[in-house]
């Protein structure tokens, strides 16, 4: 009885996510090479034609600004290359007259490094996607299915909670009876031709086994981190809370203009990294007006490759005070959300392990789809049954303890 519950746990939860985790699983396997599809896709935007000194960020800002007046930037690129363009994300300044902010139309301003010329100007979430939004559109629809406001979050989220019990569910059910253990579970992770579909889908599962789970973990974390995964995971870890999350937030009327200004906070952040022997290198600063601070964000160094985590600076905006650090490291917790996010993201082990996360959208599709194939034969929905022969052994597959062997022997 509680195997044919878990057999009906399996086949439903996987019914009623494989929509879902089949755009998960072709729109991850497209991110996990992000940057070089959206350089294939704009290359108008990515490579920019000005050749010579960089301009300094402040110049760089400047010159954005006199390209949008009615934009304003809280992110600024520091990771600054000739050839490379620059990508600001922009939002409208609030509307003198009105107070509600300017539409621009667009979110994201595209300026060549060296001249501060406007390569482009793209609104990130135009429906239908225009060729510079694409990828902008799969990354939405990978972690939102595209909808507005947290439905989509909440509903990807939820998928992932199913996703991550169905992985212990489906390897329960590749368990075999009885012994010799090892003998009898081998069948279950091959795949033999005349049952492709099948052991497809069994196999399929078992292989990349603790890094689906781990991906469905990981959705569960990013999506649902403040709903679910944190207040669960606060149970039983410790995990240090960054200053987006202990800084109070002011009120629009109680927030200054900053007395330190945005290269006075690079400069400040550049000494405590010479300090803390840090070889990152700066990728980009935030200002956070409502809470008072700037942080500077850092690249990880190539040398790290098999290191999670990320490194930041948090710099008070008027007292210019560096009063948290962010780096690899910390509590048991803090390591292993790092992992997990790192895991998730392709955030370690460089290149081969992005061939991995690829081929592992790729799996998920698949899944997805033999899954349904298979309740669909059994249904009598696709395929034909032809003649008694077939018929019993479609029956003995079902019969199988999903482990390639049957749990009563055919009279002789």
């Amino acid at each position: 009885m509680t195997r044919r519950l878990l057999v009906l746990l399996h086949r439903y939860v996987g019914l009623a996510t494989a929509a879902f985790l089949l755009i998960i699983g072709i729109t991850g396997a497209m991110l996990a090479y992000l940057h070089p599809l959206s350089v294939l896709l704009s290359p108008e935007l990515y490579n920019a034609p000005g050749r010579g000194v960089v301009l300094a960020p402040a110049q760089l800002i400047e010159r954005a600004q006199a390209a949008e007046p009615r934009a304003q930037f809280d992110a600024i690129p520091l990771a600054l290359e000739a050839g490379a363009g620059v990508n600001f994300n922009v939002r409208g300044k609030p509307d003198p007259a009105s107070g509600k902010p300017f539409d621009l139309g667009y979110d994201q301003l595209w300026l060549d490094p060296v001249t501060g010329s406007v390569l482009g100007r793209v609104d990130s979430e135009a429906m239908p996607p225009t060729r510079a939004s694409l990828m902008s559109f799969v990354y939405r629809l990978h972690y939102s299915l595209a909808l507005p406001g947290r439905w989509g979050v909440w509903i990807v989220g939820g998928v992932a909670i199913l996703w991550f019990f169905d992985c212990f569910v489906g390897a329960v059910l590749t368990l075999p009876r009885g012994r010799p253990f090892l003998r009898k579970w081998q069948p279950a992770w091959g795949i033999q031709r005349k049952r492709l579909n099948y052991d497809l889908h069994r196999a399929g599962g078992l292989w990349p086994w603790l890094l689906l789970a781990t991906l469905a973990l990981s959705g569960i974390y990013f999506n649902l981190g403040r709903e679910v995964f944190m207040p669960l995971f606060g149970l039983v870890a410790e995990t240090t809370q960054d200053p987006f999350d202990t800084r109070p937030m002011l009120a629009p009327d109680a927030i200054q203009p900053p007395a330190v200004d945005m290269q006075q906070a690079i400069d400040i952040a550049a000494v405590k990294a010479a300090e803390l022997g840090w070889t990152a290198k700066p990728a980009s600063i935030f200002h956070r007006a409502e809470q008072g601070f700037w942080q500077v964000y850092y690249d990880k160094p190539k040398s790290q490759w098999a290191t999670a985590g990320n490194y930041g600076l948090f710099i008070d905006d008027h007292s210019g005070a560096v009063f948290f650090v962010r780096a690899p490291g910390g509590t048991r917790g803090d390591v292993f959300l790092d992992w997990l996010a790192a895991l998730h993201t392709g955030g370690v082990f460089g290149t081969p392990y992005k061939l991995i996360l690829c081929a592992l959208g790729l799996v998920i599709a698949t899944l997805s789809i033999t899954g349904v194939v298979i309740w669909a034969r059994k249904r009598g929905l696709i395929g034909r049954q032809r003649g008694k022969r077939q018929t019993f052994q479609r029956g003995a597959i079902s019969s199988r303890s999903i482990t390639g062997f049957p749990t009563h022997k055919p009279r002789t």
